[in-house]
């Protein structure tokens, strides 16, 4: 039997579903986070795919609410698209000026830590962003209920997105500590090997 028709293995399947499911939470994180984060603080590569697929989960909502006026959800979508433009234009500006260069798939300074002076960065995105977007999109209700309620998923997404964020950089770190450890013995089996 040919190597290349054999089906993947379950953890190859577990692999692929967790990427689809970290790219539609960044998705969903990133229409927030252009509105939430100062535009020319975004990584240079963190508004790739995430941002692009997020041009058809938008309109794509809409399909949800079949009796109701999709307008505001296409409004959303236009004024996220004009935020990834500035975002993507200032992260040029600063790389050409010779600025900050943060990690490439960093998701930016948000606004509001100039309010929340004394709470971390990590602390804001995981707790105040979240908070706020779930009021805003509680009271955008009234105004859209298909843009309130797609914000509300996008809430999910933000807290989803971060928390997968963290699990993967906890599987990394293992896979170093482990890697250390392994060359460690490798090392020491070495010498031994040596005689010294």
């Amino acid at each position: 039997m040919d190597q290349h028709s054999q089906p993947p293995s379950f953890m190859q399947q577990v692999r692929t579903a967790t990427g689809w499911a970290l790219l539609v939470c960044h998705s969903l994180a990133a229409t927030w986070e252009v509105f939430l984060h100062r535009p020319g603080t975004f990584g240079e590569r963190y508004l790739g795919p995430q941002a692009g697929l997020a041009i058809l989960l938008v309109p794509g909502f809409a399909i949800f609410w079949p009796e109701h006026d999709a307008s505001g959800l296409l409004v959303f979508l236009f004024c996220y698209l004009v935020m990834c433009f500035f975002a993507r234009i200032a992260t040029i500006l600063r790389q050409r000026a010779g600025g900050p260069q943060p990690h490439s798939y960093y998701s930016g300074a948000p606004f509001i830590m100039r309010l929340t002076g004394r709470f971390s960065e990590k602390s804001v995105k995981f707790m105040v962003e979240p908070m706020l977007a779930f009021v805003i999109s509680t009271l955008m209700m009234a105004v859209s209920r298909p843009l309130g309620c797609y914000l509300l998923v996008a809430t999910f997404g933000i807290v989803a997105s971060n928390n997968l964020s963290i699990s993967i950089d906890r599987e990394r770190l293992l896979d170093l500590h482990d890697s250390a450890i392994e060359a460690e013995q490798q090392a020491e089996a070495f010498r031994e090997m040596r005689g010294e």
